[in-house]
C-alpha cells in the first residue's frame, strides 16, 4: 500500500505540465501517481469550481475541505482507492467543532476554550475557515491531510502557532486513546538546517541568532521524536541525506539548482514504524512548486510473538462479510454532497443502449452523431468565455478622438468590404476550434489588414513618420548580466521604501551562496530606470522576500 502527499498549487492547473498534460481526466492523473491514498494540498478550489470532474472520480472516493472565505485559496483533498481502502469515519477541520450533530461519532475531540491559546469560539472557527485539514479513520491509523498556515508576515504568526497547538491537542487525544496517527502534508516548516538551502539567510531575515529559534521550529522540535511522539518518516529512513528538498521558489527559477526547502512531511507515531517499508521524495515529478512525498507500507509483518499480521485485516470493512454488509463511506465523502448526490447513477444511465421502439417518429431530420452532454466541462466553459471575450475585442466600439498618434495614423486604408467579410468568416471558423493558442490576436489582425491594404498613404511627413515608427517598434532597454545574457525583471513585493520598484537580475537559476559555478546566477543587479548596484544602494533579497510567491520558514 502506498500513501502519497503533494502540494499541487492548484489542482486544475496540474494538467498544464508534463507529464500530466497527457492525461485527459483526473482519474488518469491519480492512476499515474500509483497510490491507494493520495493527499493533495493547496487545491485552490472555490465552491463554484468544485465540480463533478474533481469530486467524483471513478475508482476513488474523495474527501475535501475548501476555504470558506477566500476564493481560489488553500484547500485540501484526500482521494482513496474505493476498491481497497475503506475509511470508517471522516472529519473536516482541526478543531472538532465542524462535526455535525447526529452524523456518526465525532472523529476529533472538540477543543475547549482556554485563556492560554484560544480566547473565543471565533478563533476556533477561524482555524477551520481556510480549508486546511481533512482527517479520515483508516482503521489501522487516523490520517491527517494538512496544509498548515504560512506566516506571510509577523501578524500571521499567532494564527500559525494556534493551528499547530490545535493539531497537537488532537494528536495527543488520539494517541492517549490508543489510536495510531499519520500526518501528511505541507507543514510550512523546515525543521533543521539540513532541510534548508540557505539557513544563514533565513536566520538573519527573521532577526534570530540560531536557525532553531523560530517559534514554529521550536514547536516542531518538541512535537517530533526524540522529544515528541511523532517521527519524521523521511529522516527515519534517510537520516543524513543532504539537499533533499520538496519546495522551490519558481519566481527565481530555483529548482534547476535544487535551491529549496523541505517543508512537506509524512509523520507517524513510533508504534506504526514497523508497518512502513520506505519513505521518499519525488523531485523529478513536475507540475507544482512542490514535489510529492510517498511512503509504502508492508502488506504483512511479524509481531514480537511471531504472529503474522496482514495489513488488509486492519481495514475494518475487510473483516466484515461483504455478502451481508455493504460498505458505506463516511458522510463527508464528496459523492454524498448535495450537488453530486446520485450523479454517478444519473451519468451511467446516459450510456445505456437506447430502446428503438420508443424513438419518436416525429424526428424526420436526424442529426449526425449528436453529442450527449449533461453538463459543460471546465474546458468548454473556458472556451465559451474566451470566445465571448474575443468577440468583444473584435467588435467595433466608439472612441473619443485620439490624443496621440496611433499605428493607424500612418496609413489611410480604403474600405475593403470583401476582405473584411472573409476575415469575419475565418474568425467564425476559429471560434469552433476551441484552442485559443492558435488564434491570431485581434490587434495583430488589425495591423495586418492595414499593412496589406492595396493603397496606403502617409498622413505625416517622412521624417516624423520614420522617427515615430522607430519609437513604436523599439525594444525595451533590457540590460545584460555578467554572463552577457539578457536579464530578468522583477518587482519588490516586500513592504518598505522600495516596495513596487522594478529591478533586473541575472536570468540564470539561483545557486548556493558564493557559488563560483557560472551555470548559477551572477551578482548583477540594476534598478529599472536607475543605475547599477553600488554600495549606497540596497538591493532586495532574492532568497524569497522580493519576488517569491510566499516566504517559507
Amino acid at each position: 500500500m502506498r500513501l502519497l502527499s503533494w502540494n499541487v498549487n492548484g489542482i486544475r492547473t496540474l494538467t498544464q505540465y508534463y507529464p500530466w498534460c497527457e492525461c485527459k481526466t483526473l482519474k488518469e492523473v491519480l492512476s499515474r501517481l500509483n497510490a491507494e491514498v493520495i493527499c493533495f494540498q493547496e487545491t485552490k478550489l472555490s465552491a463554484n469550481r468544485f465540480t463533478s470532474d474533481i469530486a467524483l472520480v471513478d475508482g476513488f472516493d474523495g474527501y475535501f475541505s475548501l476555504s470558506k472565505n477566500a476564493s481560489g485559496y488553500s484547500g485540501v483533498a484526500t482521494y482513496v482507492d474505493s476498491l481497497n481502502v475503506f475509511p470508517t469515519n471522516a472529519s473536516e477541520g482541526i478543531t472538532g467543532i465542524l462535526h455535525r450533530k447526529g452524523v456518526g461519532e465525532p472523529l476529533l475531540k472538540e477543543l475547549l476554550l482556554t485563556t492560554e491559546q484560544f480566547e473565543d469560539r471565533k478563533e476556533l472557527l477561524d482555524l477551520d475557515s481556510e480549508g486546511r485539514s481533512v482527517v479520515i479513520d483508516l482503521g489501522l491509523f487516523v490520517l491527517f491531510n494538512l496544509y498548515c498556515p504560512n506566516e506571510r508576515g509577523p501578524e500571521r504568526l499567532p494564527y500559525k502557532m494556534r493551528y499547530y497547538h490545535a493539531l497537537e491537542k488532537q494528536v495527543d487525544h488520539l494517541l492517549n486513546s490508543g489510536r495510531n496517527v499519520v500526518i501528511v502534508g505541507d507543514m510550512n516548516i523546515s525543521h533543521k538546517e539540513i532541510d534548508h538551502c540557505d539557513p544563514l539567510t533565513a536566520t538573519r531575515d527573521y532577526g534570530l541568532e540560531n536557525f532553531g529559534d523560530h517559534p514554529s521550529r521550536q514547536w516542531f522540535d518538541q512535537f517530533l521524536s526524540p522529544r515528541g511522539k511523532m517521527v519524521d518518516l523521511f529522516r527515519h529512513f534517510h537520516p543524513g541525506e543532504e539537499k533533499k528538498y520538496t519546495c522551490w521558489n519558481t519566481k527565481i527559477n530555483a529548482r534547476p539548482a535544487n535551491f529549496g526547502t523541505r517543508i512537506d512531511y509524512i509523520l507517524v507515531n513510533e508504534g506504526l514504524l514497523k508497518w512502513f517499508k520506505s519513505c521518499d521524495i519525488l523531485p523529478e515529478l513536475m507540475g507544482s512548486d512542490h514535489c510529492p512525498v510517498v511512503a509504502e507500507l508492508f502488506t504483512e509483518i511479524v509481531d514480537e510473538c511471531g504472529n503474522t499480521l496482514l495489513l488488509q485485516n486492519f481495514f475494518k470493512h475487510s473483516q466484515t462479510n461483504e455478502s451481508t454488509t455493504k460498505y458505506k463511506a463516511p458522510s463527508l465523502c464528496a459523492k454524498y454532497h448535495s450537488a453530486f448526490s446520485g450523479q454517478r447513477k444519473l451519468t451511467a444511465s446516459f450510456f445505456k443502449p437506447a430502446n428503438k421502439s420508443k424513438v419518436s417518429s416525429t424526428f424526420d431530420r436526424p442529426s449526425i452523431n449528436p453529442p450527449i452532454t449533461t453538463q459543460k466541462t471546465t474546458e468548454e466553459t473556458y472556451n465559451v468565455n474566451a470566445t465571448s471575450k474575443l468577440d468583444k475585442l473584435n467588435s467595433p466600439c466608439k472612441k473619443d478622438a485620439p490624443k496621440q498618434s496611433t499605428l493607424q495614423a500612418f496609413f489611410q486604408a480604403p474600405k475593403r468590404t470583401e476582405s473584411r467579410a472573409t476575415a469575419t468568416s475565418v474568425k467564425s471558423e476559429l471560434k469552433c476550434k476551441g484552442d485559443l493558442s492558435d488564434r491570431e490576436p485581434p490587434l495583430l489582425a488589425e495591423y495586418m489588414d492595414i499593412v496589406n491594404s492595396a493603397v496606403a498613404t502617409t498622413s505625416l511627413n517622412a521624417d516624423t513618420t520614420k522617427q515615430q515608427w522607430n519609437q513604436l517598434f523599439s525594444s525595451p532597454d533590457i540590460p545584460v548580466c555578467k554572463h552577457g545574457e539578457p536579464t530578468n525583471e522583477f518587482t519588490v513585493n516586500k513592504k518598505g521604501p522600495n516596495q513596487g520598484r522594478r529591478f533586473f537580475v541575472c536570468a540564470r537559476p539561483v545557486g548556493p551562496n558564493n557559488a563560483k559555478d557560472p551555470k548559477f546566477r551572477c551578482d548583477f543587479f540594476q534598478w529599472k530606470n536607475g543605475k547599477k548596484r553600488s554600495s549606497s544602494l540596497e538591493s532586495p533579497s532574492l532568497s524569497g522576500d522580493s519576488s517569491s510567491k510566499r516566504n517559507k520558514s
